[in-house]
């Protein structure tokens, strides 16, 4: 075999090896490794579980997968966190084989409240009947949560059961029972909770209330007889203040015709808060007699409540209310003057145009805005006539206001007033009267604007040309435009024809070019610079030979730049074939001498990138004025053009490369020339897959060039090309096949086309490495064909192992068409002294790991302080989605307390905080989830905001240090689970770090993390309780923005994430919600991100966050970053 037969062969076998994916673990192992699951360990099992179930779609299969959880459920040696697992997958699938296995755990402790969440989701009837038969089973809190889950699911067949407890005597049960039976809503419930409403007080009273209300809400759209009569018991109690509101809502919903009686009510009650609400509703309920109350209510009401209900009239449109809200436009409360003006949108009529002008003139009045919107919007035809009135007699500021109404009216027959108006003596009229000639003149009027554009003052000048343009456009052709402007020019004293000059170069017509480059030899100064600025705005070439001898011969230099200005714009937007503009151009070019005409040639090009523009800009790459320039235009344009002129583009950017020595242009003039190249021929591809000593040798001279200071590039390897290369040090390949990606040298170099690859991991040995020299590894990576590649980089020697790049996304071309990435790192001294280590890229993700280019830095002396090792076998950083690789945040120590004994760790941070940064803590080290997973994480993410400096404690005892003070935020990710809350003086530390100004951020499961200490919530705002349903299985839901005015979630889109959806969160104290989510269990909403004030500090509350994956969606990230910092105040 050839050695060109030899390369092709090995390509080709790659190639089918490349596209292999690696072979996944048996379901048999799969299930054996999660039974002996714990938290800790890899979520691997876990993942693959969860896949299972979302790619099994047949009856059957789901069958299958549903046996075997249940029979690991059943099986004794499954670990509690495997079958808390299984718990949470099995309602997916479950049969009533399931069902079985689940029922069984409420009998074993430590299981119950797992199984019966799990039942509780499982949407068989199997799974109703095991709670029902678990209910006289249990008292105090559990009884609470069965009851809870009945309640849910809405079980019609507990409702008897439900009733009885309603005289439990537990206040717990009891209250349980009435708001389970309100959600099920069946007859028999409804009954029940009618029956103890009579007997019951306090806090049972309420639930029964509460209870009912939901019972209406369920029933509105199915019942709404049912519903009403529910809605209506509860209004008519008038102790039930806080359901009273809810209670009208559903009435007007269920009996809109009949709620009038309920809504006089509530208007005239002596209960003010029922105001708003009464007022917003009035609007929905049609009829002259609601108006007449809703007139009656409004002279009781004073300040915003008057306003409020002013609007409401207004939404009604019901003329009877007009003559009452017409009269506040004379109020003294500035807040109803402006809602009186903004109603007489849709209230007003012709009557209404005075007093409305009279606000509208004032322009120091608040209402002005108001009244002028509502002189354009009023319906009545009539107002038309009382306008043109105005417009022409009274007060400057009246008839300025009924002239801006007529335009904003477009009325028809407005055209003699404006033009009578357009001359008057008072400038503020003859303003207004031109913009509005603009808009409402017709095309007759043309000849009657010209008189006005001539003798047109400074200040009214720039109007009366758009005036008299924008009726020249409403006329059928360019001579009928141009010929009376000519005339009165002929006629016209200086200061006209320089008005008249304007308007000529505005028309641009081939008739009117002559006038103008005749005016240039005028005796009057101003008249020739009018000229010269008619020519610059001229829109096509007829003016290029007046613009360019202006350009080079003008006795007035700013005549000379505008002429050149006006050249260069006529030259790129003019409508004309490539040559001719490639002429244009060129023409120019012989008249631009100085540097500041040649900046303005190289500028203009840009407005028109073709072939011919890319010559012209070349052509100055070797002028010393503007080299900077021309190379800067040289790059754009070869960007432009790479795809249309590939030849070129190429010449031009060698012509960059013999001028420049700058890194960066030189690597932009690379890429640029890259991206013409047209995709490798299969004898194209082989040869660059086999090692070129001179290529090789070029690029690490390239290398070495901007390494480091303090360090040299002593091997390189060319990766899929080059086995080895060096003496001592030395770098050769290990483990790994060649691969070249097809189209890759179209876009990048060919370098980073050429690929080592593997399914699991590609190695490299250093070796010959100095005791006392410290060494640096760079490589570069992308992702050139998939977008699911994540790897990490390890260095390993002698037992033990470091991380030198972290699990990092590779950059995508085939998604965002992102470039190849370099980086360089250091190599730990501690793995390099014993003369050699073994380099290894690492799967993280899917498909494969791969490698474009890997070369070594060796110092020149002592330099950098290198990571230090960790043990091999120890759980490494799981991956994350982020694409900018970082050294790893610390990962949680050993010996971190498993008890509130001993001293207390301190916080760790990747680096020390630099000057003005915002000191974030994140408070971790014991939670039921993967905390060590999670929270370096966290922080990585966060330390995307450059701002913010990030420390991890993974002891939550610091919360008790004064050093706590220190920090700016504290990022609660910590939750007691087996162990007591934190002492008292954690929590009042952390009370009054917060309420003394600082910020806190609470994530996920920190909701829960002090269940023994009443005041977390007014810190929280919201926190976990027990007896809620927690959440909703473990899947896909939506995140929706629900107020884009905050700054944490302004410009925020809605977004989807793979998390729990909380819905056990619970508390009285006032939050801002920002973003919700739908329940897809009892389709309710929840908050998923809010906000509140503590005492001085603030505080951001996301219960997203359950796992590493759960921070995969850019949004959770976003929320997070966003919310840090606004608790910091930025």
């Amino acid at each position: 075999m050839t050695k060109h037969a030899l390369a092709v062969a090995v390509l080709l076998a790659a190639s089918f090896a490349f596209a292999q994916d690696a072979v996944p673990p048996s379901d048999a192992a799969v299930f054996a490794q999660l039974k002996s699951f714990e938290h800790g360990q890899s979520m691997a099992p876990l993942h693959t579980v969860e896949r299972m179930l979302e790619k099994t779609s047949d009856p059957a299969g789901r069958a299958a997968l549903a046996q075997k959880l249940a029979a690991l459920l059943a099986d004794a040696q499954t670990t509690l966190d495997a079958k808390g697992f299984i718990c949470k997958q099995l309602p997916l699938v479950a049969t009533d084989a399931g069902v079985d296995a689940m029922a069984k755990l409420l009998t074993q402790a430590g299981t119950v409240e797992m199984a019966r969440e799990a039942l509780e989701h499982t949407p068989l009837a199997a799974a109703l009947a095991a709670l029902r038969e678990d209910l006289p089973r249990r008292k105090g809190g559990e009884l609470v949560a069965v009851i809870h889950s009945l309640g849910n699911r809405r079980d019609a067949q507990s409702a008897g059961a439900l009733a009885g407890l309603l005289k439990d005597a537990d206040p717990a049960v009891a209250s349980a029972a009435a708001l389970a039976l309100g959600r099920i809503a069946s007859p028999a419930a409804c009954e029940a909770l009618a029956k103890a409403h009579g007997d019951a007080k306090g806090p049972l009273l309420e639930a029964i209330r509460e209870g009912q209300l939901d019972a209406a809400e369920a029933l509105a759209a199915e019942d709404p007889a049912a519903a009403g009569a529910l809605y209506e018991a509860l209004w008519n109690d008038s102790d039930a203040k806080r359901f009273r509101l809810p209670a009208l809502r559903g009435l007007l919903a269920t009996r809109k015709e009949q709620a009038a009686a309920q809504l006089v009510q509530a208007l005239d009650g002596p209960d003010a808060s029922f105001y708003p609400i009464a007022r917003s509703l009035a609007a929905e309920i049609p009829g002259t007699e609601i108006t007449k109350l809703l007139v009656i209510e409004l002279g009781k009401l004073q300040g915003a409540e008057k306003a409020a209900l002013i609007d409401a009239l207004a939404a009604r449109q019901d003329p009877a209310a007009r003559q009452s809200v017409l009269d506040l436009l004379n109020s003294d409360d500035l807040a109803v003057q402006y809602a009186a003006a903004r109603a007489m949108a849709t209230l007003g009529d012709a009557a209404c145009v005075e007093p409305l002008l009279s606000l509208a003139g004032d322009a120091k009045g608040s209402a002005a805005p108001a009244a002028r919107l509502a002189l354009a919007r009023i319906r009545d035809k009539q107002a038309d006539a009382a306008l043109l009135k105005a417009a022409a007699t009274g007060a400057p500021d009246r008839r300025v206001a009924a002239i801006r109404a007529l335009a904003d009216r477009r009325t028809e027959n407005a055209s003699a007033v404006l033009l009578q108006a357009a001359g008057d003596g008072e400038p503020s009229v003859r303003l207004a009267a031109l913009g509005a000639l603009a808009v409402v003149a017709p095309a007759d009027s043309y000849d009657k604007l010209i008189p006005l554009a001539a003798s047109a003052n400074e200040e009214q000048a720039e109007p009366a040309r758009k005036a008299l343009l924008a009726v020249a456009a409403r006329l059928p052709d360019e001579p009928a435009r141009v010929r009376p402007v000519l005339a009165a020019l002929d006629k016209a004293a200086p200061a006209q024809r320089v008005n008249l000059l304007r308007v000529l170069g505005l028309l641009g017509t081939a008739d009117a070019l002559p006038a103008v480059r005749a005016a240039l030899k005028d005796a009057d100064a101003a008249v020739v610079d009018a000229a010269v600025r008619a020519l610059a705005d001229w829109p096509d070439p007829s003016a290029a030979d007046a613009l360019l001898d202006l350009a080079s011969n003008a006795a007035n230099p700013p005549h000379r730049v505008l002429a050149m200005r006006g050249y260069l714009r006529m030259a790129a937007t003019a409508k004309i074939a490539p040559a001719e503009r490639t002429a244009l151009f060129e023409r120019a070019r012989n008249v631009a001498r100085t540097p500041e005409a040649k900046r303005m040639l190289l500028a203009g090009l840009m407005d028109a990138p073709d072939a011919g523009a890319l010559k012209l800009a070349v052509a100055y790459l070797n002028d010393a004025d503007v080299q900077a320039e021309a190379i800067q235009s040289v790059l754009a344009l070869g960007r432009l053009l790479a795809s249309t002129a590939r030849a070129d583009v190429q010449e031009a950017m060698v012509r960059i490369e013999s001028v420049s020595k700058d890194k960066k242009v030189l690597n932009e003039a690379r890429a640029v020339a890259a991206s013409t190249r047209k995709p490798l021929s299969a004898n194209e591809l082989a040869k660059f897959l086999t090692h070129d000593a001179a290529r090789s040798a070029a690029t690490k001279k390239m290398l070495n060039d901007k390494a480091p200071a303090g360090y040299a590039v002593t091997c390189y390897l060319d990766c899929g090309a080059d086995g080895s290369d060096g003496q001592a040090p030395s770098v050769k390949l290990v483990s790994g096949a060649p691969y070249f990606w097809a189209g890759a040298d179209t876009v990048a170099p060919v370098r980073f086309g050429s690929i080592w690859f593997d399914a699991r991991k590609v190695a490299f040995e250093a070796a010959g490495l100095k005791a006392d020299r410290n060494y640096q590894v760079g490589l570069s990576w992308w992702d050139f064909d998939h977008d699911d590649r994540t790897q990490s980089l390890w260095a390993v020697a002698k037992g033990k192992e470091a991380m030198l790049i972290k699990p990092t996304r590779l950059p995508s071309y085939q998604v965002g068409q992102h470039m190849p990435q370099e980086l360089v790192v250091p190599l730990p001294r501690e793995l390099t002294a014993g003369g050699s280590v073994r380099l290894e890229f690492r799967i993280e993700g899917k498909t494969n790991v791969v490698v474009s280019e890997l070369w070594l830095l060796e110092s020149t002396g002592t330099t950098g302080v290198p990571p230090v090792a960790r043990e091999t076998g120890q759980t490494p950083v799981p991956p994350k989605t982020g694409e900018t690789p970082v050294l790893p945040y610390p990962a949680a120590p050993k010996d971190a307390p498993k008890a509130w004994e001993g001293p207390v760790l301190q916080p760790l941070a990747a680096a020390p905080a630099p000057a003005g940064a915002v000191k974030v803590l994140i408070v971790t080290g014991d939670d039921l989830h993967n905390w060590k997973a999670t929270s370096p994480v966290l922080a990585e993410l966060l330390a995307k905001d450059k701002r913010l400096h990030v420390s991890i404690a993974y002891d939550a005892r610091f919360l008790a240090d004064p050093k706590l003070h220190d920090y700016d935020v504290v990022v609660l990710h910590y939750v007691k689970w087996h162990k007591p809350d934190l002492a008292e003086p954690c929590r009042e530390n952390l009370k009054k770090f917060v309420t003394g100004g600082k910020g806190l951020v609470v994530v996920h499961f920190a909701c829960g993390a002090f269940q023994k200490w009443a005041g977390f919530e007014a810190l929280a705002g919201r926190v976990y309780n027990p007896k809620l349903r927690g959440h909703d299985p473990h899947g896909t839901f939506t995140v929706r923005i629900t107020d884009d005015k905050h700054p944490i979630t302004s410009g925020m889109k809605d977004f989807q994430t793979l998390d729990e959806l909380y819905t056990c969160l619970d508390g009285k104290t006032p939050i801002q919600v920002l973003a919700m989510a739908t329940s897809k269990v009892d389709k309710k909403d929840y908050p998923m991100a809010f906000v509140l004030t503590a005492g001085k500090g603030k505080v951001f509350h996301c219960p997203l966050g359950h796992d590493v994956r759960a921070f995969a969606a850019e949004g959770v990230q976003e929320l997070f970053r966003r919310g840090t910092a606004w608790v910091a105040g930025k």
